[in-house]
């Protein structure tokens, strides 16, 4: 997988999401993570701490001509469905590509 990255949601199953991206680098992918987007900034210290930082809320995608590129693909860290859904509509309709992240470690059982 080669691209660019941005975690939209910066609580604690955005950076779940962080820590899936890294093992995807470590096992040879070629992720670059630009950054997240969350409309609070209560997380900047721990982003800080995994060497990166909150690009700003979350119409830095949805909007044209925001600072991250058109091509920057995105993952939806938030746990609320509903949430999640809506996010999910208003980027694809602002032209922007989902990503799938996969743990290089997940498994699935056989169909028992």
């Amino acid at each position: 997988m080669r691209g660019q990255l941005v975690i939209v949601g910066a609580g604690g199953f955005g950076r779940e999401v962080h820590a899936v991206f890294e093992a995807i680098n470590a096992a040879g992918g070629a992720l670059d993570l630009i950054g997240y987007v969350d409309d609070l900034g209560a997380s900047d210290e721990l982003l800080a701490r995994l060497g990166t930082s909150r690009l700003g809320g979350f119409d830095v995608l949805s909007t044209d001509g925001g600072p991250v590129d058109d091509g920057v693909g995105y993952v939806v860290a938030i746990g609320a469905g509903e949430v999640r859904r809506r996010i999910d509509a208003r980027l694809t309709a602002a032209g922007r590509r989902p990503l799938t992240l996969v743990h290089p470690m997940a498994t699935v059982g056989g169909d028992n």
